[in-house]
């Protein structure tokens, strides 16, 4: 058995004497169900669990319920992403709690071996993936800027070695016109509420001449709150979605015209402003796809397809600056951010998952770690 074999059926070992302990991580991680930047019990956990394992935990400035984890020296630097946020009223229902015991999971298989090992191993605990975009800020306060491969598995229907996903910006839009009453002095008022539907309608007809390379969506937030009063006010939501970063603000561009349209063609004066941070789209390494959809068929994964559906993660961000790769472990629960999503989250085939995303993560790490013409591979891929 040659050395990289060896290694392999250490970590793998690892993960399944720690499969009691990582699933009651997850399970915990569950009940917590703490939203975005108030991950303080998960954090803890996740940092004590690490601590207990050798790992050198220390925080990341600004994010309170953010840490970086670490074990071993010198390269190439390896990162395991884990997110542990939850989703208001209906929790886990995105499987973040598969994330983050499955990142940990990775680092415990890893951390069995690192003493016949070259290199480091991080896990990265990262708050606020639902709404905040906590990669984003981590990834400009350079907490990637040494990493040399990052990975996650996400949990959904079926088993996937790589992902897609739109890059994505958010605006509000206020137009402000001037009450009146609505039945005896209509022809005094400018109706704000108005201006919304025009831009909406604006938006709809456009779509007719957008590809499938991106979307917009929208809702009104403000229209009113009185049937017999023009409205002074109307405020929307509006997102703008592209498979590329260039193409998405293409769209924010035909966005900003049609609000001013709405504004001209009503007498409303407008306001649009970014909120949030946006995510960038993932850029996908052709080879640490490959790499990972071996290593779920050395597992006895069979490997779907990724298909045409889409969201948008902070992970794109991450994939823009390091070589980065977001696979797909199954749960038998195909709708995200359901409540059949959420129980699937810590049903068996959810605590599979766990212990599967763990031993791919790992195997996959064990192959750059000791085959240095892999992390050459994967570096040329990023680089293309």
């Amino acid at each position: 058995m040659n050395n990289r074999e060896e290694l392999r059926r250490m970590a793998l070992e690892a993960i399944d004497a720690a499969r009691d302990d990582l699933l009651t991580l997850s399970h915990d991680i569950f009940e917590y169900s703490e939203l975005a930047f108030e991950e303080v019990r998960s954090a803890e956990r996740l940092r004590n669990f690490l601590s207990d394992l050798g790992f050198r935990v220390k925080d990341v400035d600004g994010l309170p319920t953010g840490f970086v984890a670490e074990i071993g020296s010198g390269s190439p630097v390896i990162a395991f992403m884990a997110e542990y946020d939850a989703l208001p009223e209906i929790g886990h229902a995105c499987g973040h709690n598969i994330i983050a015991a499955a990142a940990v999971g990775a680092g415990l298989g890893i951390s069995s071996v690192m003493d016949k090992c070259q290199g480091t191993i991080r896990v990265i605990g990262c708050p606020a993936e639902e709404s905040g975009g906590g990669k984003v800020i981590m990834v400009d306060k350079g907490v990637f800027d040494d990493v040399d491969v990052a990975m996650i598995v996400h949990p959904a229907g079926a088993y996937m070695a790589d992902d897609c996903s739109y890059a994505v910006r958010t605006f509000r839009v206020e137009f402000i016109g001037k009450a009146a009453h609505a039945a005896s002095g209509p022809q005094y008022g400018i109706n704000a509420l108005s201006a919304a539907v025009e831009f909406l309608v604006s938006i709809n007809a456009f779509r007719e001449h957008m590809t499938d390379d991106g979307r917009i969506h929208a809702i009104i937030t403000d229209g009113g709150s009185a049937v017999n009063v023009i409205p002074e006010r109307a405020a929307l939501r509006v997102s703008v979605r592209g498979t590329t970063s260039e193409y998405m603000d293409a769209l924010a561009e035909q966005v900003e015209r049609r609000v001013k349209g709405a504004s001209i063609s009503t007498g409303c004066k407008y306001f649009i402003e970014e909120v949030g941070l946006g995510c960038k789209e993932i850029r996908v390494n052709p080879e640490l796809s490959r790499l990972f959809e071996e290593n779920f068929k050395e597992l006895g994964i069979t490997v779907a397809p990724r298909g045409d559906s889409k969201g948008s993660t902070d992970v794109g961000n991450v994939s823009h600056v390091v070589p980065t790769i977001q696979a797909y472990v199954g749960i038998g629960a195909d709708a995200t951010h359901t409540v059949e999503f959420r129980e699937a989250s810590i049903s068996p085939q959810g605590d599979e998952a766990v212990i599967n995303g763990a031993k791919v993560m790992a195997l996959t790490a064990i192959d750059i770690l000791s085959e240095p013409e892999v992390f050459n591979k994967i570096q040329a891929s990023f680089e293309r």
